[in-house]
């Protein structure tokens, strides 16, 4: 039996659900719905992040990432949406929530460990030391924050295709069917907005003959 139309059940802001890109959805209430949920994971997230990176520009799901869904509707025409099929437009709108939790490995332990194998930790933290004169506790928290912003957009991919870091086997696509047919290309797009458009047109162009 099929599912039903999920656009008054889903506990969705006007500013998503108003608009034509996930309008493209409304046959396809899973799509919806696995879109809803990790919306949820990333917003707990994103609160997470603003805790550890103070510093760091509004980036919360309510005035950042949703907002996002108001903008394509500038971006694209009323026709280019209705060319979008159901997979373009929920890999999009994934991607929205996506592209800037690469934060999120300053949040964990074992994430933090991860960014402290990176070279360009190794480099700041010493500089902080030895040329700042910072103690060691404010040299490594200053050099997480400023090597998390540095790979942020690299780590969007394995965000959304692997298991979240310290978070006991969660993932922002719990469906594994959703996850092995769609992570790939959520965490491409998510990661691209670091890309140079020669790259954006040479890794999304269009790949038809």
């Amino acid at each position: 039996m099929p599912l039903p139309k999920t656009n008054m059940a889903l506990d969705v802001p006007k500013v998503i659900a108003g608009s034509s890109l996930w309008r493209r959805l409304d046959e396809h209430a899973e799509l919806q719905v696995a879109l809803s949920n990790l919306r949820g994971v990333a917003s707990r997230i994103a609160a997470k992040i603003s805790a550890v990176i103070p510093w760091l520009t509004e980036h919360s799901v309510d005035a950042h990432m949703d907002r996002l869904w108001a903008v394509a509707d500038e971006v694209f025409t009323t026709k280019e949406i209705a060319r979008f099929s159901p997979g373009e437009a929920f890999v999009l709108g994934c991607s929205f929530y996506v592209h800037d939790l690469g934060y999120a490995l300053a949040v964990t332990e074992k994430g933090r460990n991860e960014l402290r194998k990176h070279g360009a930790f190794k480099s700041t933290l010493e500089r902080l030391l030895v040329v700042d004169g910072m103690s060691p506790e404010k040299a490594d928290q200053l050099a997480l924050q400023l090597v998390s912003h540095l790979v942020h957009a690299k780590n969007a991919e394995p965000l959304v295709t692997e298991a979240l870091p310290g978070l006991n086997g969660r993932y922002l696509l719990e469906s594994p069917d959703l996850r092995n047919k769609w992570s790939r290309y959520i965490g491409q797009v998510s990661g691209s907005h670091h890309w140079s458009l020669a790259d954006v047109d040479k890794k999304l162009g269009f790949g038809g003959a």
